[in-house]
């Protein structure tokens, strides 16, 4: 299982407070090592073919395309605007 960050990626990361970003930098490592931890809650996006979703941090989470074998991850945020994202990708 590959991961990969899009610039769009970064400018939300960039954005957010550096206790989320920590936050997010350690939930990320958790990812790489044990996608299956419970905490991430990492997985498809029911209605959504190739749209996959983990959570970072309490309230956060990431969106990510899956593209044959790799995760690109173009979106970080807070829970609300994640809501919003998805409806935006229909």
């Amino acid at each position: 299982m590959k991961h990969r960050a899009t610039d769009d990626f970064w400018k939300c990361y960039e954005s957010l407070p550096q206790n989320i970003q920590r936050q997010a930098k350690l939930s990320f490592r958790r990812l790489l090592a044990d996608p299956s931890h419970p905490s991430l809650q990492f997985g498809r996006i029911t209605d959504k073919k190739n749209l996959w979703s983990a959570r970072f941090g309490s309230g956060y989470r990431a969106l990510a395309e899956k593209i044959d074998a790799t995760y690109v991850w173009d979106w970080l945020g807070p829970h609300d605007e994640y809501l919003r994202q998805i409806k935006l990708r229909r």
